[in-house]
């Protein structure tokens, strides 16, 4: 029972973490769309 608590913890933890890395790639290509070039340089190098 306390297993299922501590797995479905890490679950949210593991998705909210992927969701915040998603938003800061999102945030930096919207800040560099006048440059589409850079925009997508910073993509891959994030």
């Amino acid at each position: 029972m306390q297993t299922d608590l501590i797995e479905q913890a890490a679950a949210v933890s593991v998705r909210r973490a992927c969701a915040f890395s998603l938003f800061a790639i999102w945030v930096i290509m919207m800040a560099l769309v006048y440059d589409p070039m850079m925009s997508l340089r910073s993509r891959s190098n994030l």
